[in-house]
């Protein structure tokens, strides 16, 4: 079945929202709160600025998918623009293909080349299939120039 990925809207938050809900329950975070009114604030944010924050859905049969954000922020020792992720995500029933995926990172690539990011630099926090995303990322010729270290307190 074929889905079409596109830059996110307003009416995406709502769903984009229940499925961060699925991303959250699946994930190294389930232990913490899930605030939906906080995630909608984020939500208006992207939608309202444009040139600093994006979103991408990924739509199949009306129903989204998959989704990435990204913002941009400058580096803390320099003016250039760096792109960060705060979240890709993929429903678990369509997770069959690395299409869905690789053109969300793709939008957003592109995104932040536009914004004049000198780096696009993802993460990945939630340890939901880490493998794969190290390797999807290695496939998509990012380095992994480091290591992500969490304690719980």
């Amino acid at each position: 079945m074929s889905y079409s990925i596109r830059r996110m809207e307003k009416q995406d938050i709502k769903p984009m929202i229940d499925l961060g809900e699925t991303m959250w329950a699946e994930g190294a975070y389930a232990y913490l709160p899930y605030s939906k009114s906080k995630c909608e604030k984020l939500g208006e944010f992207i939608i309202n600025n444009p040139n600093t924050a994006a979103g991408w859905v990924a739509v199949k049969q009306d129903r989204i998918i998959g989704m990435i954000i990204v913002s941009i922020n400058k580096m803390y020792f320099c003016d250039e623009k760096i792109c960060n992720d705060l979240l890709l995500y993929v429903d678990p029933k369509e997770r069959k293909s690395v299409f869905v995926p690789i053109k969300l990172i793709n939008k957003a690539t592109q995104w932040a080349k536009e914004q004049g990011a000198v780096e696009f630099c993802p993460a990945s926090s939630v340890a939901i299939a880490s493998d794969r995303v190290a390797k999807l990322y290695k496939f998509l010729k990012f380095d992994n120039v480091g290591n992500l270290f969490k304690k719980r307190l």
